[in-house]
């Protein structure tokens, strides 16, 4: 299970994802760089209106 899985989203973490997103890294890829859950970053792609690889 993700460690940071419930944690609040800090800006270090944003910046990650929108690299990560640009980079066309997959939501697995993502999910693991950041210790995430799949769903956590599908919640936070959508609610930054983030385009990510499937």
């Amino acid at each position: 299970m993700p460690t940071r899985r419930g944690e609040a989203w800090n800006d270090e973490d944003i910046a990650t994802l929108r690299r990560m997103a640009r980079a066309k890294a997959t939501i697995e890829q993502i999910a693991v760089e950041l210790e995430r859950t799949i769903s956590g970053i599908e919640a936070k792609v959508q609610k930054l209106k983030i385009k990510v690889t499937r």
